[in-house]
């Protein structure tokens, strides 16, 4: 019988770390995959809306047209600016 690395309680020769310790190390790698991850997808939505607001802007500015939602007919229309 072995000890575990982390907890000092005792295992099997077999491994290293119990299963609590084991799970505990699990987890932590995946708190930092998931950063990462959402990271990626904070850049990515800063992107659409940039991306969005230069779309309204040439709208409004070229073709006096602005996109807007429409709740009656659940969809976006295009409506005329003066």
């Amino acid at each position: 019988m072995g000890n575990c690395e982390k907890c000092g309680k005792e295992i099997d020769d077999n491994y290293k770390y119990c299963v609590e310790c084991n799970n505990v190390i699990k987890q932590e790698k995946n708190k930092e995959k998931n950063k990462d991850i959402i990271r990626a997808l904070g850049a990515l939505n800063n992107n659409l809306y940039a991306i969005r607001r230069q779309q309204k802007v040439m709208l409004r500015e070229s073709y006096k047209t602005a996109v807007v939602w429409d709740k009656k007919k659940k969809d976006f229309v295009e409506q005329k600016i003066e």
